[in-house]
């Protein structure tokens, strides 16, 4: 009987052991915290970092006299953190326990992220979390840069830093029919959300037609013929980044046609022999079905008719 207040009383004991060392070791933190915690000015930080310091004065994030930029708050820790441990270290990439901004840096994507979508969570960017590019781990900083001239916003060098990753659509750039994104007349901004969209692609609209129609509006109908793959998907037909095809073609007419019309015997008769110019036979072609503009020779409304009679997209 005796065993029992005695294992009671060594349990109690250790809770307490316990719970004094919880309590120190809180104590400690919020020392550590309190110390790390102080805020410093932003002319504490030019003295070392002059230049990023004057480039802030061009930037939209440091101009003090507006209230919803981070240097009318409190400068360079708005976004950095609390700067007195990082100064009283002697500076240093990882000294102070900052939040450091870029690739292969100590701060994580996540919490590089949280300091920039404090500010801008709303717009294009309300759908980043969960998005293709957040889930892959990229930082805001992997494409835009504040204390440098930030290439991701600049139409003329915005598809240098999309290219970064996306070579394949860099290679399709090159080829000989495209839209101008060598040219900059078309950035990848003007039909994607890189933040975050509905689409598989990251769309700014919700499917591609509606992205072409942004431009072609010509084609967007509705017809009283109406063409189905049209209807569809214009990337059915068409490649969008680059071919090597007049009109961005995925593929030269009648090869282009033949994909859905091979089988019919309207189809047979018209480019089954491609290369005969003899008309005397059945199943023969002749030359306007398969030169020059092939197949749009004669439908040269392939995208849609109002005609009354034109049901195969003649008129």
């Amino acid at each position: 009987m005796r065993l029992i207040p005695s294992a009671l009383q060594a349990v109690v004991l250790l809770c307490c052991v316990i719970s004094i060392r919880i309590g120190h070791a809180q104590e400690v933190a919020n020392s550590m915290t309190a110390t790390a915690a102080n805020h410093v000015e932003s002319e504490v930080c030019m003295a070392c970092h002059p230049a990023y310091f004057e480039q802030m004065r061009t930037d939209k994030h440091g101009q003090a006299a507006d209230e919803r930029t981070p240097f009318a708050r409190k400068g360079c820790d708005t976004c950095h953190g609390p700067g007195s441990s990082h100064v009283a270290g002697g500076g240093g990439h990882d000294v102070g326990g900052l939040t450091v901004f870029g690739e292969g840096v100590r701060t994580p994507a996540t919490e590089q992220n949280r300091v920039c979508l404090q500010c801008h969570q709303a717009g294009q960017r309300m759908r980043w979390q969960g998005s293709q590019h957040e889930a892959e781990g990229l930082a805001c900083s992997s494409c835009h840069m504040v204390h440098q001239r930030n290439l991701a916003l600049d139409r003329q060098t915005q598809a240098q830093v999309c290219f970064r990753c996306h070579r394949d659509i860099r290679a399709f750039s090159y080829r000989s029919y495209g839209h101008p994104l060598r040219d900059h007349k078309v950035v990848c901004g003007d039909c994607h959300n890189p933040h975050g969209s509905t689409t598989s692609a990251l769309l700014k609209h919700d499917s591609a037609n509606d992205i072409c129609y942004s431009c072609h509006a010509e084609k967007r109908g509705p017809f009283l013929w109406e063409h189905p793959p049209v209807v569809e998907d214009c990337t059915l037909c068409h490649s969008p980044h680059g071919s090597m095809h007049p009109g961005d073609l995925i593929a030269r007419p009648p090869q282009l046609c033949q994909r859905c019309h091979a089988t019919s015997d309207i189809g047979q008769a018209h480019v089954r022999q491609p290369f005969s110019f003899d008309n005397s036979g059945p199943g023969t072609a002749t030359s306007r079905f398969v030169l020059a503009g092939s197949c749009l020779n004669c439908h040269s409304q392939i995208h849609g008719s109002n005609h009354p009679s034109g049901v195969d997209f003649m008129r």
